[in-house]
Parts: structure tokens; C-alpha cells; sequence
């Protein structure tokens, strides 16, 4: 039987290399794996890239899968989630059709004295573009049930519908926005920064009379209303963004957009948010939101709010706010150790708070009919990635990321595969044959 074909999923993308953060983050955070990292940070340690059948070259990135159920009474079908029916069919289809996967991308480090921050990208190599699949969001509520909460595996929630409530206490990341002004780059402790920069090595770059909130136009911080209020920002937020995790790679997010409250609120009274209008969705980390610091001459520099952005343009989505980002760059969502004073808990705090996460909204997937394409933009460098999102599979150019869905039609993804190898798309009855074998194998578990 075929689970919810029709309904969310996604893909991730994440680029490989020995960097500083990994080491540390292992030597540091013990059973914390470092995630979502960015496609130069190095695979989280849930990454197991899987080789596809055949000589076709495909090659799987299992980030985004879902830990099986366990139980004696745990039926096939409950275990949706499972992302080999879909690999499945795309080794099918290419060895049907002699596709060969050509896609590659680099993979850069860096060395010298500078860290991640400041040190200098090196080319370390170049590997095959993997193929990540993403599970549908009504598979996953099968799968995670009766899930209890295991961080050491990386489930944190089970959710109980398609738009769950979530509880409090999950890990959480939240930004308050404020209306964006044009002016200088900012820079303080306060900026949101690369994921493994601790915010005390950001440089202090406050120009005389600016208000850095206004130019960055927001404020990423788990307090989320509380620190807005003690900034004193509370009649000037447009809205709120809030990240949990429900897997280390599956995340949920709410976006508050407030509606306009007509005066200023008493001080006594936190926030506009009340009767805001809510989105919901779920979401599939896939890169950092900041890199390594733009030059003072960056073309793009007046589209950033600070000279670390990475800036993501997409048109299979509209943004509810204008000049912001929200919400393809959302707070990163991480796991605070228990031991509140015991040093985990201040190298999760150190790697991760007050960062940014690029993520793939499920949205933003179905507006792609299942297929997602992550390439570089004109100003993509390394380690300061730019990026642009759409589903042209017919482009090969600059591509980063391939991210294909539970949810994709079983003839587009013949046709995305076919454009990505650079193959002619079948017609008449041998299409229709492989089209029914593609979907028997996915409707096997």
C-alpha cells in the first residue's frame, strides 16, 4: 500500500570536509552530533551516503531518514518513512533508461590561523552530488509513533498529526523580526553568525547613531519576546519565527505574523504577537545561513544585513515578510545539554546559539512537485555560500543539492532524472511500462 505519496517531504543537502568544527564538536559535545552544518562543514554523523546499484553512479544521502520503529508488534506499514522504496525506483529508472549520473560538486576546507571565521578555503576535493530523499510529513506520523524521546538517536518528539502541536521543552531556536532599514554592516555578539563561531569572535563594527537591530531587522534568540522586550523592541516586532526539532534532520517551524497593533504597547506587556496570524510547516535542514565575512566591496552588499549572510533566492515560495529571509533561513533548532553548568552545555551554547539554519520548507517542496534543486548563485564563494533554490532539473549548471521527495509523482521523477543525466525522457508504452514498475517498488516497503 502506498502512504500519502501526495502529501510533504524533502531533501538535504550537505557538503563534506575535515574541518575544525567536526573535531571539535566530537571531542566536546560527545553524543551531540554537530548538525545541520553547511555543505562545507562536514557531514553530521548521521550521514551514510549509499552507493546506488548498478554502474548508473547515483549516489544517496541518508540524512533525512527516519529511525524504525522498534517493538515486537511493529507492522511494515507503520514505517512510512522509510526512504529505500524511493531509492529503489530511482536505481530502477536509471538502469532502465542506462542513465549515468555525472553530477559533482567540490569540497572545500580551510587552514591557517583564522578558524572557520577567518581562515583561508582550501579545495580538498571533489565527490559525487548525492541524491537526498526526504520523507512526506504524513509518513512521518506513522513511523514516529509511539516514539519515545531518544536524543541519542536523534528523536526528540512524536508528533500526532500533520500540524502538531509542540510541546515546551523541545530544542528550540527562535528570532523576533523588526522592520529591516538600509544602512551599514553591523557586526557585535549579537550578529547571527557561522554554526562553530563562538559570538564573542564577532568584530565590533558599530557605525555612530545606527541601531543594529534596524539593520539586521532581527533578533535570533531562544528568549525570543522576552529578549525583544529587553532591547526594548516590543512595538516594533513584525513578526516571530520558532524552530523545533522533531529528528535531528526533520524539523517543524511557526512564523508569527503580527498584525498591526495601532499604538505602543505598555512595557508591562510583551510583544504584538497576540493575535498574529500563524503559519506552520515542516522543514529539512540543509546548509549554515552565515558564512565567512564579505568584502567591503560585495556587489550584494546592500541585500545583507551583516557581512556573514548567505543570501537565498527562490521564486517557488513568497516570503511573509519583506526583506527578510523567513522562511528558507530560520534559527537553528539544537539540543542543550542537561548539565546546565557542565561544559557540553556551554559548547552546544557556543556552536549554536544565536545562529541561522537554511532550511527547505515543505511548501516550498510541493511548489517544486518534489524535486528541489540547490545551485550556486552568482556570488556564491566558499565558505560564504549564496544559493539559489528552484525544481529546473532540465538546468545541470552550478548545482549543489539534489533533494527529491516521498511525495514526487512517479512521472516527474523519471523526467527530473532523465534532465539531471542529461538523457532523453522515454514516450509511448515504454514509459508506461516503467512507470508502472516505478510505482510497484513504491508501493513496496
Amino acid at each position: 500500500m502506498r502512504h500519502n505519496r501526495g502529501s510533504s517531504g524533502s531533501m538535504r543537502l550537505v557538503y563534506a570536509a575535515a574541518l575544525v568544527l567536526n573535531a571539535h564538536a566530537a571531542a566536546v559535545l560527545g553524543a551531540v552530533p554537530p548538525h545541520p552544518l553547511s555543505f562545507q562543514q562536514g557531514h553530521p554523523a548521521a550521514f551514510s551516503p549509499r552507493p546506488a546499484e548498478g554502474a548508473s553512479g547515483v549516489v544517496f544521502d541518508n540524512t533525512y531518514q527516519v529511525p524504525p520503529p522498534k517493538g515486537p508488534d511493529i507492522q511494515p506499514a507503520q514505517y512510512a518513512a522509510d526512504l529505500g522504496s524511493t531509492q529503489r525506483a530511482i536505481e530502477a529508472i536509471a538502469a532502465d533508461l542506462n542513465l549515468t549520473w555525472r553530477l559533482r560538486r567540490e569540497v572545500f576546507g580551510v587552514e591557517g590561523e583564522g578558524g572557520l571565521l577567518a581562515g583561508t578555503p582550501v579545495l580538498l576535493r571533489s565527490e559525487t552530488t548525492p541524491i537526498a530523499v526526504l520523507p512526506a510529513p504524513a509518513n512521518l506520523i506513522p513511523s514516529l509513533s509511539g516514539t519515545r524521546r531518544w536524543p541519542r538517536d536523534g528523536v526528540f518528539f512524536e508528533p500526532a498529526s500533520i500540524r502538531p502541536d509542540l510541546p515546551a521543552g523541545l530544542p528550540y531556536g527562535t528570532t523576533m523580526f523588526i522592520a529591516r532599514t538600509p544602512g551599514p554592516w553591523v557586526s557585535d555578539s549579537l550578529t547571527p553568525r557561522m554554526q562553530g563561531v563562538p559570538r564573542e569572535a564577532l568584530p565590533e563594527i558599530s557605525p555612530r547613531g545606527v541601531n543594529p537591530y534596524h539593520i539586521r531587522g532581527r533578533v535570533v534568540d531562544r528568549l525570543g519576546l522576552l529578549a525583544a522586550h529587553h532591547l526594548r523592541l516590543d512595538d516594533e516586532i513584525i513578526g516571530g519565527a520558532s524552530t523545533a526539532m522533531v529528528t535531528r534532520s526533520i524539523w517543524y517551524f511557526k512564523i508569527n505574523i503580527a498584525n498591526p497593533h495601532g499604538q505602543p504597547r505598555a512595557r508591562r506587556r510583551i510583544g504584538p504577537l497576540e493575535d498574529a496570524t500563524v503559519i506552520k510547516d515542516w522543514c529539512f535542514p540543509i546548509m549554515d545561513g552565515n558564512g565567512q565575512a564579505r568584502p567591503a566591496e560585495d556587489p550584494r552588499k546592500a541585500e545583507r544585513s551583516s557581512p556573514y549572510e548567505n543570501l537565498v533566492t527562490t521564486s517557488l515560495i513568497e516570503f511573509p515578510f519583506k526583506h527578510q529571509q523567513a522562511p528558507v533561513v530560520l534559527p537553528t533548532a539544537f539540543e542543550i545539554p542537561r548539565d546546565t553548568m557542565g561544559e557540553p552545555h556551554r559548547a552546544a551554547l557556543a556552536a549554536y546559539d544565536r545562529t541561522e539554519t537554511i532550511v527547505l520548507p515543505q511548501r516550498l517542496i510541493e511548489a517544486a512537485r518534489g524535486v528541489v534543486i540547490v545551485r550556486k548563485a552568482s556570488s556564491w564563494r566558499p565558505m560564504a555560500p549564496d544559493i539559489i533554490i528552484d525544481s529546473d532539473s532540465t538546468n545541470p549548471k552550478d548545482i549543489l543539492g539534489v533533494y527529491i521527495s516521498q511525495i514526487v509523482e512517479d512521472d516527474r521523477l523519471i523526467d527530473a532524472l532523465c534532465d539531471l543525466c542529461g538523457a532523453p525522457r522515454p514516450a509511448g508504452e515504454r514509459r508506461a511500462a516503467l512507470i508502472e514498475r516505478v510505482s510497484t517498488i513504491r508501493d513496496s516497503f
